[in-house]
């Protein structure tokens, strides 16, 4: 119901306010799960941007809908896939796949990107 999620969204906020308040406590937190995950070091994503194609208009954001001086792309899979695999060959294992709210993929095709990426290059294979 309404009450509970607004319950729950004050409770996250004060959360939220008291760890803003106090950096070393999260910067601690986020350490501890940083050293569990990764031991004495950091995780560098690779970001593929697919597409700058968003059917947002956004004022803040440079690939808004309305800002027509953008010169659009939109990659298809074989093209995910070759970055990737730029990628890959550069030693990155994680990767953000990132692109406006682009209607071409739907979610079929973005689960087949994910699928391909993971059968092609065996990232965290134990990780379903």
């Amino acid at each position: 119901t309404l009450k509970i999620w607004k319950d729950i969204f004050f409770k996250l906020d004060a959360q939220d306010k008291n760890l803003a308040n106090d950096p070393k406590t999260l910067y601690e937190r986020a350490n501890a799960i940083r050293q569990k995950r990764h031991g004495n070091s950091c995780c560098v994503h690779a970001i593929i941007e697919f597409s700058n194609y968003c059917r947002c208009d956004c004022l803040y954001c440079g690939i808004r809908h309305g800002n027509a001086k953008l010169q659009r792309y939109r990659m298809d899979i074989s093209e995910i896939l070759a970055a990737v695999g730029q990628a890959v060959e550069h030693g990155f294992q994680a990767f953000v796949l990132q692109s406006g709210e682009d209607p071409y993929y739907t979610d079929d095709m973005l689960v087949k990107i994910v699928k391909e990426i993971r059968k092609k290059y065996l990232l965290y294979p134990d990780f379903e």
